[in-house]
């Protein structure tokens, strides 16, 4: 599975151009996604999930109250600062 840009770009982006939708309808959730919010290079998840709050377009997505599902993801981030790409996904069942 294509994952997302942790490099310079830091983007939603996965590497072979696909958008965090597309993946989530190739992994068959069934329900209507969201939205994604990614945190590159954070040693703790506390400060990952700071520096998602402190930028309003991640801040409305963790806070947005109408998805009801989440996914969240964790895997090390290869370079010389280390620690974690983190992933968090919210989706709303489809009626």
């Amino acid at each position: 599975m294509p994952r997302g840009d942790c490099g310079g770009g830091r983007g939603h982006r996965g590497t072979d151009g696909t958008e965090p939708g597309d993946r989530v309808e190739w992994a068959g959730y069934p329900g209507h996604y969201n939205g994604e919010a990614v945190s590159c290079g954070s040693h703790e998840v506390y400060y990952a999930v700071q520096g998602l709050l402190n930028s309003p377009p991640h801040r409305a997505i963790l806070l947005n109250p109408i998805p009801v599902e989440i996914g969240v993801g964790a895997h090390p981030v290869l370079d010389e600062l280390g620690g974690y790409s983190t992933v968090m996904l919210s989706g709303t069942p489809r009626p």
